[in-house]
């Protein structure tokens, strides 16, 4: 008599659905965590600022976001520390119409840059867009000293930025991101003299669009703006970021004069009239020194991976050799003489 024949047990569809919901809630934490971020790498960080570059992920837009299709810029480049340092400077900052209705009408136009803060950012972006490859754009971060006057130093202009009379409290921070594709220098403002971030360089936060909102970045000279250009927003940065395109070759070529040296302190020793040694071009020798050594790390783990390869190729063709010395030849049926 034959044996019923049993039927394996049916899994429960409930175990599938927890299944995927677990793995649903696994990738929302790491998303939250920022394991899918884009891809950061500290080239400078001080107590006065910092610079980073930035690889923009090749995905789809998102809700709130730009329309992320992949960064084209035209990287690496070298552009003088002058020219970064004009483009710097050209740039202000205007209020928002709120700001401006409740202040009965006044407009200030305010710097965005002190003259201290572009001179130190300037070489550093120089460096950075140097090292910067097609995908990359510059994140720059640069902290207010206490007590350091925000005078506009451009001689003429007549424009102050209204804090070199308020009392300095704390450190004020302002951040950027740019790029160069073609002859357009496009610069992003991120943050406006807010308060710093107390997380770590490559931790901390793209953009604080919030207290830039209505405001309006604006260029000088007007000549150099490329207001021609069809601006394709390819950063993951909000949209309402106030954002300028300038055409860097336009800018003039000679450097602005270094900025007025304080007035002497009556009864101050000589020695504290001085101003401090060149320190930016000591952070530009260590940003290189820290690029060139990253390059050569590079190329030593490009040899150390041809290598392998190499070795992967030997350790095959010797398998190979050995398994056809091994083989037994046909063996042949001895022929019986016959009589």
């Amino acid at each position: 008599m034959k044996a019923p024949e049993v039927s394996p047990p049916v899994r429960s569809s409930s175990a599938s659905r927890l299944i995927l919901l677990l793995l649903v809630s696994l990738i929302v934490h790491l998303s939250g965590c920022g394991l899918f971020s884009p891809k950061r790498t500290l080239l400078y960080d001080g107590p006065r600022g910092s610079i980073l570059l930035e690889t923009v992920p090749q995905r789809g837009s998102t809700a709130g976001f730009r329309s992320v299709t992949g960064l084209q810029a035209s990287h690496p480049i070298i552009l003088e520390s002058s020219v970064i340092l004009a483009s710097l400077r050209g740039l202000s900052i205007r209020p928002d119409s709120a700001t401006v209705s409740a202040s009965n009408g006044s407009i200030r136009v305010s710097p965005v840059l002190s003259y201290e803060d572009a001179q130190f950012l300037a070489p550093l972006i120089s460096t950075a867009l140097s090292a910067a490859t097609a995908d990359q754009y510059v994140i720059f971060r640069v902290r207010s000293s206490p007590g350091s006057s925000e005078t506009d130093h451009r001689a003429g202009t007549g424009v102050d930025s209204g804090l070199s009379q308020m009392p300095s409290i704390e450190q004020k921070e302002t951040a950027g991101a740019l790029y160069v594709r073609g002859r357009a220098l496009h610069i992003i403002l991120t943050k406006y003299r807010g308060r710093p971030d107390a997380t770590r360089a490559l931790d901390s936060s793209p953009a604080d669009s919030k207290d830039l909102a209505g405001r309006t970045l604006l260029f000088t000279p007007a000549s150099a703006l490329r207001t021609d250009l069809s601006r394709r927003e390819v950063l993951p940065l909000p949209a309402e970021l106030p954002s300028v395109s300038v055409d860097y070759q336009a800018l003039p070529r000679t450097p602005e004069p270094p900025a007025p040296a304080p007035a002497p302190t009556a009864g101050a020793p000589e020695s504290h009239l001085a101003p401090p040694a060149a320190s930016t071009a000591e952070e530009v020798r260590e940003l290189k020194e820290l690029v060139v050594k990253k390059d050569l790390e590079l190329e030593r783990l490009r040899d150390e991976i041809n290598r392998l390869k190499q070795d992967l190729k030997d350790l095959a063709a010797q398998q190979r050799g050995t398994a056809g010395s091994h083989k037994q030849p046909p063996r042949t049926t001895p022929s019986t003489p016959k009589p």
